[in-house]
């Protein structure tokens, strides 16, 4: 009887036991984009400004050396020859190095320098380049690198294998559309009187230095920074928040900016302005859902001053935001919410 009881237990010890298993089962864990709604606006800042204010230490506008982060684009010119004395010099002491050749003669390329000169740098144009009224823009692409093989399926010409091509670094060049002419009582324009509007920007898509890596990063014609660009890896909700400065302020005064999205979104969440001391000026926020400006938000002296709410209407010309209702704030609160 002792060992018949024996067996018993054991049996029902090893047996399988779901029903005991779903009763202890949690509820359901919300999903990230459920979670997204409950973040309110503002709950990143002290991580984007830490990180801002520690890449200003590293690469700080205007003073950071294009030799000191990427010594493979930089060239020592003198500064005082002529176009023909610089070509001369490149030509015989750059002669098997293209990219080295250009930098070189790139130094020498001055506001008003026919728009001509730039074949002489010979440099493969890339991609499509603004244009507007005032001007248009030539990119040009240095240290040239193929991806790998690709098939892509183009209309009228079936499938179609092509290589395609990045630009470690480039130069990008605002010049003229030329000059109107009278020819047979017709005005036309003579594109072979294009100039540069002004001196060449070298910019980096891509660089690694010091543990993090850079976008868009570009320097002036005396190789100093004058722009950068961060971009985190996405946390559990997939937020993702971008940083960026330049040199774009009154007279090439310092401006930054931050912005906070989800990677599965296109449209930012919230855009954030930043004052030279990297404080918060202003900040717009967005609705998750529609992508429209939800309110934005004025800021004087780190404190939240004035909220202003926007709608859109409908016009007879399409759809058009406009600002519904502004809230002040008396006694604004000291945090950036």
């Amino acid at each position: 009887m002792k060992t018949y009881l024996l067996i018993i237990v054991l049996g029902w010890a090893l047996s399988p036991i779901p029903i005991i298993a779903e009763e202890q089962a949690g509820p359901e864990l919300p999903k990230a984009e459920e979670l997204r709604e409950e973040v309110p606006p503002g709950t990143y800042d002290l991580e984007i400004l830490e990180n801002l204010k520690d890449i200003t230490k590293i690469l700080p506008l205007k003073t950071t050396a294009l030799k000191d982060v990427a010594p493979e684009f930089f060239v020592e010119a003198p500064a005082n020859l002529t176009w023909e004395q610089a070509l001369s010099t490149a030509n015989k002491d750059y002669a098997e190095d293209r990219d080295k050749r250009a930098l070189y003669l790139s130094k020498f390329l001055v506001k008003g320098a026919p728009v001509s000169r730039l074949g002489e740098l010979n440099l493969r144009e890339m991609g499509n380049n603004a244009s507007t009224g005032g001007g248009r823009g030539v990119t040009l692409g240095l240290a040239i690198e193929e991806e790998e093989e690709r098939t892509s399926d183009w209309p009228g010409l079936g499938s179609v294998k092509f290589k395609p091509i990045k630009a470690r670094a480039t130069f990008s060049f605002w010049c003229s559309h030329g000059e109107w002419i009278e020819v047979d009582g017709k005005r036309i324009l003579d594109r072979g009187q294009s100039v540069l509007h002004g001196r060449p920007t070298l910019c980096i898509p891509d660089l690694k230095y010091r543990e993090r890596v850079y976008k868009k990063l570009s320097f002036d014609h005396e190789n100093r920074l004058s722009s950068f660009y961060f971009r985190s890896e996405p946390d559990k909700l997939g937020a993702v928040y971008e940083i960026g400065g330049n040199c774009s302020g009154k007279d090439g005064a310092e401006f930054y900016w931050a912005s906070l999205r989800y990677k599965d979104q296109s449209k930012a969440a919230e855009v954030l302005s930043l004052s030279q001391l990297l404080g918060v000026t202003e900040r717009t926020v967005a609705d998750l859902k529609t992508g429209k400006t939800k309110y934005r938000d004025i800021y004087q002296n780190g404190r939240l001053a004035k909220r202003l709410y926007y709608k859109e209407i409908r016009e007879a010309a399409g759809t058009q935001t406009v600002i519904d209702r502004v809230k002040e704030f008396e006694s604004p609160p000291i945090d950036n919410r």
